[in-house]
């Protein structure tokens, strides 16, 4: 038996668990992960009942120079909120530029109709990287607003 092989035997399960461990850690810190966390407000009156959901995006190992797009709910106002992860240049208006780090967690906001609907969603994914997504639990509008009713005798 040469010497290679005694090692080989004698180490093999050393070498693998080498391996393994170095291939986890890889894995694990190579890994890029998006977490959303909606809260939804109550009813209130603008040209309709609407209600507003904001979500907590967490993220973690962002894709280098990528952004996340979470897209909030069917007829939600805007349809989409942009997240840019790490180091972004900011204009302060009078020619002031300066660097800010934007970190996880962020929030975005949505306004939505109050309608009472069910099952409704957010999702976010990076912007080229579309494998690393979420899709939040789901979670239901306010039901609308009682209408304002005008005292007798006074202007509405």
């Amino acid at each position: 038996m040469n010497i290679l092989t005694y090692a080989l035997k004698k180490y093999s399960f050393v070498f693998y668990l080498l391996l393994f461990l170095i291939g986890s850690v890889y894995e694990v810190l190579g890994q890029c992960s998006i977490t959303l966390k909606p809260t939804v407000s109550g009813c209130y009156q603008n040209n309709g009942s609407k209600a507003t959901v904001s979500v907590e995006v967490t993220w973690a190992n962002a894709p280098s120079g990528e952004t996340i797009v979470v897209t909030g709910p069917a007829g939600s106002v805007p349809a989409t909120r942009t997240i840019t992860p790490g180091l972004i240049n900011v204009n302060y208006g009078f020619n002031q530029n300066g660097p800010q780090t934007i970190v996880s967690p962020q929030v975005v906001a949505f306004e939505i109709p109050a309608n009472g609907a069910s099952g409704l969603t957010v999702s976010a994914q990076f912007s080229t990287t579309t494998s690393c997504n979420a899709t939040s639990a789901s979670f239901g509008a306010p039901a609308a607003c009682a209408a304002l009713v005008c005292p007798s005798g006074t202007l509405g």
